[in-house]
């Protein structure tokens, strides 16, 4: 499915309140008409009933051709249908001729209230009717449309290209050529059916005229489109005005063609999609859009007199107006010069960045394009537009790859990419930052920079807090408040314990409802030593993927198969006072044969991560952190050490030291031993 979304000119020099006012007023008359529908219905189906029923009963009797015009709305061969109602009703008629003159005279007293009954119906009374061709109704069907879907179809499509040539022509043409398009569509809709007794409605005649006009006055201009496949999100592209136009008109005017043979072929005077319509409306816009081109109408009368009379909505798109209509006009290089300027002026007006960027290539001269545009993508940053901004970037980038960002809009990027878990972007961008930082650095960019790091790496902010420590322009009692602030926000949830441990010691209940936030002023607990023990690698994980477990170390991130988790393990440490107890979480890793290297752990530690993010909607941290457990269980089918009842959190096993509990965990060689997969 593809589906226009806009123009590249979105703005204007005064509100389109034309264009406003024929959308608010097709709604406003879609409401009447539905109430004025309900009401009107239960009339005409019961004098629709009436006269059935008598007809059918009757069958003798002859059908008012008004009747039979109405009715043929409904598709087939009219004549054989009525040809079959005597012989299966099987009524003879009487054989007294006055009582068949009274019968046929209620006939036609109830086809007579019939008629009436359905010409009040808001459809018939508002449409346009080809056989009788009122002109009240030529302009009153371009304001009544026969469902929602109709009406927002038609009204969307106006809303992308009206406004567009309200703002060229002016409120009063405008408004004259609308009604124009509307009254010649219907009228050359009567041409080709003019014996079709139904009512023509919708703004779609209308609309192609000003489609038409579109062709003409911005035939070079690009319409964006996104296209979708199976409701599924596929992307942007653009196609310019004369291509696509024309398809939709050729279309159209095929449809006409088979429409009116099929019409012929089934005996049908008319109905369905008014394909006429949309065809004779396009060329009438078309051919009065090349009128007002050839004799100069717009530039003699119509803008001279906006100039005089309007001010732009923002007098900032002047500029931008004016480099679109030199473009048109074919004068590249100067439209590129006012692109230029208008970028610099309006860095968030996208369409004119994107307009110079264009122009740029065209005129081989991107290297005088990159500043604007960049300027345009930060400022798209700031107003926290990252996807648009990461798209121009990345134009940006294949043409000048050393081409970089400001500090601020890195460290906005940075937040973004934690907040998405797109922890590589995170990674390399925040490795960029660090780099940047130093003592001449902004100290509201410093502040920032830590803040947006605590996100994703609490660590490795709290061991940048020495950038506020020995910055030279902070003040002292800044740097104590901002210290204070980030000391704060890197506190984590840990649990308290409640008695002594004892080597081995199996712990029931190590959440408590309310969890506790507390500072640890201690050293992190050490592996062993190369070469004695295992391989251990501090982490911490920040999100739970179907394939992989995305961890933080060292201010990179990386992605974890489940695949490679070979042993799950989850024990206390608590050590003497007044160290405080952890929770550690080792991942033993299998390792690739023939590997003579040490075992390797991914380890995770309870004060370093808060399980309440990787199980969002968890009512504790204990609920979030068996729920991370089970999803790593259930993804990698790994072994469970010392036991299910310690990992789940059922009844822990405590031991008084790290060295203590990997010297144990060692001895257990069979756990090396890649798990069953069956």
């Amino acid at each position: 499915m593809i589906i226009p979304v806009g123009t590249e000119k979105e703005t204007v020099r005064r509100m389109p309140w034309v264009s406003f006012g024929i959308i608010i007023l097709c709604f406003v008359i879609h409401l009447f008409i539905i109430t004025e529908n309900k009401s009107k219905m239960p009339v005409y189906a019961e004098k629709s009933s009436r006269f059935f029923f008598l007809f059918f009963t009757h069958p003798y009797l002859e059908m008012d051709p008004r009747v039979k015009d109405r009715i043929n709305l409904e598709g087939g061969k009219l004549e054989e249908i009525l040809e079959m109602v005597p012989r299966l009703a099987q009524v003879k008629p009487p054989q007294d001729p006055s009582v068949v003159r009274e019968q046929q005279e209620e006939l036609d007293r109830r086809a007579e209230e019939f008629i009436r009954a359905m010409d009040e119906l808001p459809f018939r009374r508002y449409g346009f009717i080809p056989q009788r061709r009122r002109l009240f109704n030529s302009v009153s069907y371009a304001f009544v449309h026969g469902g929602w879907m109709h009406l927002l179809f038609n009204l969307y499509l106006f809303y992308l290209l009206g406004y567009c040539i309200e703002d060229a022509w002016g409120r009063i043409i405008f408004t004259a050529f609308y009604i124009l398009g509307a009254v010649i569509s219907a009228y050359m809709y009567a041409f080709h059916f003019p014996d079709f007794a139904g009512p023509l409605i919708g703004a779609s005649g209308a609309i192609a005229a000003v489609m038409g006009a579109f062709l003409v006055r911005f035939w070079k201009m690009k319409i964006k489109f996104v296209w979708i496949f199976w409701f599924i999100y596929g992307g942007v592209f653009k196609a310019t005005a004369w291509v696509v136009l024309l398809i939709w008109l050729v279309i159209q005017v095929l449809n006409a063609g088979f429409q009116q043979s099929m019409m012929k072929d089934f005996g049908l005077k008319g109905g369905g999609t008014a394909y006429w319509a949309h065809v004779w409306g396009f060329i009438f816009g078309a051919v009065v859009a090349w009128t007002m081109k050839y004799f100069k109408v717009e530039e003699r009368y119509v803008s001279p007199s906006l100039d005089r009379k309007d001010r732009y909505v923002d007098s900032r798109y002047a500029l931008f107006n004016e480099a679109l209509q030199l473009r048109e006009e074919g004068k590249i290089a100067e439209a590129f010069e006012r692109m230029i300027r208008a970028v610099e002026q309006d860095p968030l007006n996208e369409s004119a960045g994107e307009n110079l960027w264009e122009m740029g290539v065209l005129l081989k001269r991107q290297s005088e394009a990159r500043e604007p545009y960049l300027k345009m993508v930060e400022a798209q940053i700031r107003q926290h537009q990252y996807e648009r901004a990461l798209v121009h970037f990345r134009e940006l980038k294949e043409k000048f790859p050393d081409l970089t960002l400001s500090l601020r809009a890195k460290i906005l990027l940075l937040g973004y990419f934690n907040a998405h878990q797109l922890l590589e972007n995170a990674g390399t961008i925040n490795r960029q930052i660090a780099k940047e930082m130093s003592g001449k650095t902004a100290p509201g960019l410093v502040f920032a920079y830590l803040k947006t790091l605590l996100a994703s790496d609490p660590q490795q902010a709290r061991a940048q807090l020495s950038l506020i420590r020995e910055h030279p322009d902070i003040p002292p009692h800044q740097k104590r408040e901002w210290i204070r602030q980030l000391e704060t926000r890197t506190r984590q949830p840990e649990v308290s314990p409640s008695e002594p441990a004892n080597p081995g010691r199996e712990e029931s209940a190590p959440f408590r409802e309310n969890i506790s936030i507390s500072r640890y002023a201690r050293k992190e607990p050490q592996p062993m030593p190369p070469g004695t023990g295992l391989k251990v690698i501090l982490a911490i994980p920040v999100a739970v993927k179907e394939d992989c477990l995305a961890i933080f170390r060292g201010g990179t991130s990386k992605a974890l198969p489940y695949g490679r988790i070979q042993v799950i393990s989850v024990v206390r440490i608590r050590p003497a006072p007044p160290q405080p107890s952890h929770l550690v979480v080792d991942l033993l890793l299998n390792r690739p044969a023939p590997d003579p290297g040490l075992p390797t752990v991914v380890r995770f530690l309870s004060h370093q991560m808060d399980p309440r993010k990787l199980v969002p909607g968890a009512a504790d941290a204990r609920q979030a952190f068996v729920g991370f457990i089970h999803h790593l269980v259930s993804r990698c089918r790994a072994r469970l050490y010392p036991d299910p009842e310690s990992v789940f959190l059922k009844k822990l096993r405590v031991y008084p030291s790290i060295s203590q509990y990997e010297q144990e965990w060692l001895q257990q060689a069979g756990f090396f031993n890649p798990p069953d997969r069956t």
